[in-house]
């Protein structure tokens, strides 16, 4: 498994399931800059392969509206086939549901309350690929 830092997480690749796990830091604050390095980071790691990201949401942290915007666009999430949030805190929660309703995202994003339950929603979307 790979694993690399950003601003605003940790990432680590499962290569064989090609699964990305995100661990957002404690008070991460996504603005567009650190965003648009975060994804790049994405990119390499995962080598732009369809991948399904399990986002640990349990730390608090703060995005702008711009970066609401931009993280919802094709080509930013570029192979990403869905999200799934766990152990998302209230304040996530919140952002989370404001993202989806607004933005909607062309990728499918669920929130879950344990990591086992996220891996596994997950898993479906890259058998099917």
């Amino acid at each position: 498994m790979k694993t690399l830092r950003t601003e605003i997480a940790e990432l680590s690749y499962d290569e064989e399931e090609h699964l990305l796990y995100i661990r957002i830091l404690e008070n991460a604050e996504l603005d567009l800059e650190k965003t648009r390095i975060h994804y790049e980071t994405i990119r390499e790691l995962t080598e732009d392969e369809p991948h399904a990201a399990i986002i640990d949401s349990t730390h608090y942290f703060s995005i702008d509206p711009e970066t609401l915007r931009y993280t919802a666009q094709p080509e930013v999430i570029g192979k990403r086939l869905a999200a799934a949030h766990y152990n998302v805190s209230a304040g996530n929660s919140l952002t989370l549901d404001f993202f989806v309703k607004t933005h909607k995202p062309l990728i499918p994003v669920k929130k879950f309350a344990t990591r086992e339950e996220a891996v596994k929603w997950a898993r479906q979307f890259m058998r099917k690929r």
